[in-house]
């Protein structure tokens, strides 16, 4: 799992993907995709927020950053 970020070795995966034939199976695989996208976006979503709370926004690491540097100098 720790190789998802790097996507330059999936030149392997050229053929489309193959639905089910039959319209129910179809859809419920695209939904099934949905639900684990849902899902995903979820998580990623959560952790940004947990993320944010721990370690401030970009403006506040910027101040806090530049009252270092003024206070050192």
């Amino acid at each position: 799992l720790s190789n998802l970020g790097n996507l330059s070795n999936l030149g392997y995966l050229i053929e489309k993907a193959v639905l089910p034939q039959d319209a129910a199976n179809a859809t419920n695989f695209l939904l099934t995709l949905c639900h684990l996208e849902t899902y995903l976006l979820d998580k990623q979503i959560k952790a940004m927020i947990a993320k944010f709370q721990k370690e401030g926004g970009f403006s506040e690491n910027l101040f806090r950053g530049r009252l270092t540097q003024r206070n050192n100098a």
